[in-house]
């Protein structure tokens, strides 16, 4: 179970930002603010080609890393001034491409146009290293030569950014819940001492560094924010033993019912030194209504870690 293409909020701020009238983009990876979709990849030539005019002279991400149902996402830069507007698409995603007109003359670069393009990332777009493409476009629609901006797009889970980056050990394991509908669920986990991790207690720490960590409250207080979601991550040697882990309906905020499941994922080493998270086992389950408690009750036992440190 995980959320729909884009969140709802992404869905309305799309709808009442984009020029465009087609359905069919607002399935698109990456939604473009006040610009217009056209179908089919993007013109330009590629880089490394001869030149082609207008092209882009700078360029700017106003992020680090673009994290799925990311609103607002600024790309910007400048172009040369014969150009009217500027494409942009996310390479190889997608059914199309997005343009917006260029701004006005820079002051402090004469004889070149600014730019700027907000964009709304799909909660579901796929994580890992990608390219987004920006091309400028004359008058008469001729496009320039392309320029590729790396990206990377994050996982949904808390795993050091290895989705981007096979270097960087993820956490040594990682419990997921996820869920179907808007509904307020809590992950809670009892570590081997009896120490419960959840809404009150969020994180085991030594000193400067977190063992342990709960992230995440998926539809806190019913605020239906498109994150159906919650982790807890070992991300360093802690407490040996089994971890239980429970699952509780704590509103149900008028949803007759919610499907769940939870994933269990362990860090393991591939031959080249690189790592990856490999999901273990997986649980399904349901709670209904009549099962929310406002955290009075008692949660519902899912499954248990074994940790070896």
């Amino acid at each position: 179970m995980r959320t729909s293409t884009l969140t709802v909020l992404s869905l309305l701020l799309a709808s009442a930002c984009s020029s465009t009238d087609d359905p069919i983009a607002l399935g698109e990876p990456v939604v473009v603010r006040q610009a217009d979709f056209k179908e089919g990849a993007l013109p330009g030539a590629e880089p490394g080609a001869p030149a082609a005019e207008p092209a882009i002279t700078s360029y700017a991400l106003g992020f680090g890393v673009l994290r799925p149902g990311t609103l607002n996402a600024q790309v910007s830069g400048r172009v040369q001034k014969s150009a009217y507007s500027v494409g942009l698409r996310l390479r190889d995603q997608g059914s199309g491409y997005w343009v917006r007109p260029v701004g006005s003359e820079d002051p402090l670069f004469p004889g070149e146009l600014s730019w700027q393009l907000g964009l709304d990332a799909a909660s579901e777009i796929e994580p890992g290293q990608h390219t987004l493409e920006v091309v400028a476009f004359d008058a008469q629609g001729k496009a320039g030569t392309k320029t590729a901006l790396p990206v990377c797009v994050a996982s949904e889970l808390p795993d050091n950014l290895n989705v981007c980056d096979p270097k960087k050990a993820p956490p040594i394991a990682l419990a997921a819940l996820r869920w179907n509908a808007d509904s307020d669920l809590d992950l809670t986990v009892v570590a081997p001492d009896g120490v419960t991790y959840g809404r009150s207690k969020r994180s085991l720490v030594s000193g400067t560094r977190v063992l342990a960590r709960l992230d995440g409250d998926g539809v806190s207080g019913c605020l239906a924010d498109g994150r159906r979601l919650e982790t807890f991550a070992w991300n360093e040697p802690s407490i040996s033993g089994k971890w239980a882990i429970y699952a509780n309906l704590f509103d149900a905020c008028t949803k007759p019912s919610v499907s769940y499941e939870l994933t269990i994922y362990f860090r393991q080493q591939n031959p080249d030194g690189t790592y990856r998270l490999d999901p273990v086992k997986t649980v399904h389950g349901q709670f209904v209504r009549a099962q929310a408690n406002g955290g009075a009750g008692n949660s519902l036992f899912l499954s248990e870690v074994e940790l070896l440190f």
